[in-house]
């Protein structure tokens, strides 16, 4: 079952996030960050994909702290531009609490002391390798976030 939810950051700030539940028990969770285009049909895809493997995924929209729904095309024109300059000049530490918001509603659904990583393409490749390292997250991402990377 797949559907776009209403996350609150800790923050207090809400964010829509793409959602995708596995049939039966889940495995564990799986954050997916999104690429500089927003959260894209490819990114959707993405988090069928790891449903379709027994995992609840799920995609903060980290973008929704400027525009809601806010998803660039890919090309090579002014949408690609604007996704750059939006990449170039992000709040990444605002996007840590967002993509935690993630994290923490989806290890909610999780059985016991289930597990969540994340996963990162583009922007999001850089999120989930900042989201590992960073000072502010670390103690809490070591006991239940585990990073997996491409």
């Amino acid at each position: 079952m797949s559907e776009m939810v209403r996350l609150t950051a800790k923050d207090g700030h809400q964010l829509d996030a793409w959602l995708v539940r596995p049939e039966g028990t889940p495995r564990g969770g799986v954050v997916v960050a999104q690429e500089m285009y927003g959260i894209t049909d490819y990114l959707k895809s993405v988090c069928d994909f790891y449903a379709s493997h027994g995992y609840v995924s799920i995609a903060p929209a980290v973008y929704d702290r400027k525009q809601r729904n806010l998803v660039l095309a890919y090309d090579e024109g002014p949408q690609h531009n604007y996704a750059q300059e939006l990449f170039n000049n992000w709040d990444w530490p605002a996007a840590l609490v967002d993509l935690d918001a993630g994290r923490t509603a989806i290890a909610a659904m999780l059985p016991g002391n289930g597990k969540v990583g994340i996963v990162g393409f583009c922007f999001g490749g850089s999120l989930a390798w900042l989201a590992a390292g960073s000072e502010e997250h670390t103690s809490e991402l070591q006991s239940r976030l585990h990073l997996v990377c491409r």
